[in-house]
C-alpha cells in the first residue's frame, strides 16, 4: 500500500473488487483517491455496492474486465466468490483450496477497461490499476 500511496493516484480502479477489501485497505493506509471497484459475481457486488455507496468518491460496476466485451460465463466458487473466475480452475488451485471448487455459473457483462474509460470519461491525471 506504501506505493500506492506514494504514487498519489487521482483515480485506482479496481479489477476483481469482490467485496472492495483492495480500497478499504487503501483508504485505511491514507490513499484517498477516487475508486471504482469491478466485481462480476453478484453476491459479491451486493456487499461491494453498499460498501461503496457508504464512502465518498467510491462507486462500483458489476461487471467483469476483459479483452471482449458482450457477456461470459462467471464460473462461480465455493469459498464465498473469492475464488470465483472466468478461467477454469487449475489442477493444482483445486488441490491446495478445495473450498473454492466451482459450485455454479452465473452469466456477467464482460467490458473493456479501455472502453470503459472513453465512456466515462474520469477526471484523472494519475490513474492506478489492481487486477
Amino acid at each position: 500500500m506504501r506505493t500506492l500511496v506514494s504514487a498519489e493516484p487521482d483515480l485506482v480502479l479496481d479489477v476483481g473488487a469482490h467485496h472492495g477489501q483492495f480500497v478499504l485497505d487503501a483508504r485505511a493506509a491514507g490513499c484517498n483517491a477516487a475508486a471504482v471497484s469491478f466485481e462480476p459475481g453478484s453476491e459479491a457486488y451486493a456487499l461491494l455496492s453498499g460498501r461503496a455507496r457508504s464512502l465518498p468518491s467510491w462507486s462500483a460496476v458489476r461487471a467483469a474486465v476483459g479483452k471482449n466485451p458482450g457477456i461470459a460465463s462467471l464460473n462461480v466458487a465455493g469459498n464465498a466468490g473469492a475464488s470465483s473466475s472466468l478461467l477454469p480452475m487449475l489442477a493444482l488451485h483445486e488441490a491446495a483450496a478445495p473450498d473454492a471448487t466451482y459450485i455454479g455459473t452465473e452469466p456477467v457483462e464482460v467490458v473493456r477497461l479501455d472502453d470503459w474509460l472513453h465512456h466515462n470519461r474520469p477526471l484523472a491525471r494519475r490513474l492506478a490499476v489492481k487486477i
